[in-house]
């Protein structure tokens, strides 16, 4: 049944678009009442500006070369979310930290791209070419495999360890690697940019494996005794200045 005879049929691509941006984040809101007002004033908006950014014109070059096809829709939405995932995920810090993010923006564009083909693409998107719908299953294919091999990196767990008696250098302009007993082993830890090395302090530590390498890596998450420790860059110079270079004793903490 073609679906355009239909009283309420989405027969416009914009149509079809305006829905694919809106009813799956509007949807999703539906899970918290709090975040309903944040999606309304910002998230859909947003949506909407990706939509224009990257869907519209994904269309068209679809629709030119006959590739209105169920797995490029999928595809296409994806790629629709990937300015989100960008701007909303945490900045500076490992990919691993990211990946629930960004594995969550893709699942939430391939709804938008499967509800796009659903109330358009699969009606006036008919005529397509059959190698290029084989060549939208084998990217579909491929993006899949790489998400499910993603998830396997996004869990984030945390311990606790202990800087040394003898500190390093104070700031540094890149992030490095510090020294960090962890169940009477010496690892060498991330340390992020301009965050301080206080000596002799307890540390709670990040833990995660490298999606690249596969190695087990540790950073420094924050210094429960100094919590202010991680934010001390906005301080003016004589606000650093008092950050302490060893940890305090007797378990006091320091707000500074």
């Amino acid at each position: 049944m073609d679906l355009a005879n239909k009283k309420y049929a989405v027969t416009t691509p914009i149509e079809a678009l305006l829905l694919a941006s809106i009813i799956p984040v509007l949807v999703l809101s539906l899970a918290s009442s709090e975040a309903m007002f944040i999606v309304i004033l910002i998230a859909i908006p947003f949506s909407l500006f990706c939509m224009a950014l990257i869907g519209a014109p994904l269309y068209f070059l679809l629709k030119r070369h006959n590739l209105l096809n169920f797995p490029l829709c999928i595809v296409g939405g994806v790629l629709c979310s990937v300015p989100g995932s960008m701007v909303f995920s945490p900045s500076g810090l490992p990919v691993e930290f990211s990946l629930s993010n960004y594995i969550s923006f893709s699942l939430l564009g391939s709804v938008g791209g499967f509800l796009f083909w659903a109330v358009y693409a699969r009606v006036f998107g008919r005529e397509q070419s059959k190698l290029g719908s084989v060549f939208g299953f084998v990217i579909l294919a491929s993006l899949s495999a790489a998400l499910l091999y993603a998830n396997q990196f996004k869990t984030i767990e945390y311990v606790d360890g202990k800087t040394l008696t003898k500190g390093v250098a104070f700031v540094d302009s890149n992030e490095r690697l510090v020294p960090i007993e962890v169940e009477g082993e010496k690892l060498m830890v991330r340390l992020a940019e301009q965050v301080p090395y206080i000596s002799n302090c307890k540390a709670s530590l990040s833990k995660w494996r490298d999606m690249f390498t596969h190695e087990i890596k540790y950073s420094v998450s924050h210094y429960p005794q100094v919590p202010r420790a991680h934010h001390f860059k906005v301080f003016s110079e004589a606000g650093k200045a008092n950050v302490p270079r060893e940890c305090p004793h007797d378990g006091m903490v320091i707000l500074f």
